[in-house]
């Protein structure tokens, strides 16, 4: 998943603001938070105004995994913290290698890629919104007569 940067709206009816869009179709969080890393030493980062924003990291589990991963430094931290930038850890229900996988970790792993087109984090409301009608289609779950 890429990384989704976005400024939060102040009106809960509006949209988020699309700051930045790193790593496309990269599931794995190591070269994720390297590509944020980058991205705070670049001009954007530095001409960005202090403000709300979040910084979505999603990713997949790898199934060699034993321990470890990315490393947070306080400097890379405070950085996002001066210009008022909430670091989201998003793990999603499906290895990173395409091994073969469960059909509810498909779904999920349809699901996650629906929300990722949308390029922002939906309000609390908009999700209040989203009907299972429309979305089960998309996530390639049934629908089941209640």
């Amino acid at each position: 998943m890429p990384i989704a940067i976005n400024r939060v709206s102040e009106d809960p009816e509006t949209t988020n603001q699309e700051i930045a869009w790193l790593c496309e179709k990269q599931w794995e969080i190591t070269p994720q938070v390297e590509a944020l890393k980058e991205w705070v030493k670049s001009p954007d980062f530095s001409n960005l105004p202090e403000n709300h924003y979040i910084a979505d990291i999603g990713f997949g589990w790898r199934r060699d995994a034993m321990a470890g991963g990315p490393v947070l430094e306080p400097e890379f931290m405070l950085l996002l913290a001066e210009k008022g930038i909430t670091l989201h850890l998003s793990e999603y229900a499906f290895f990173t290698d395409g091994g073969q996988t469960s059909l509810i970790t498909r779904s999920l792993s349809k699901f996650a890629n629906w929300l990722t087109r949308l390029r922002t984090i939906p309000s609390k409301r908009q999700i209040n919104k989203i009907s299972l009608k429309r979305l089960c289609p998309i996530a390639g779950l049934p629908l089941f007569r209640s």
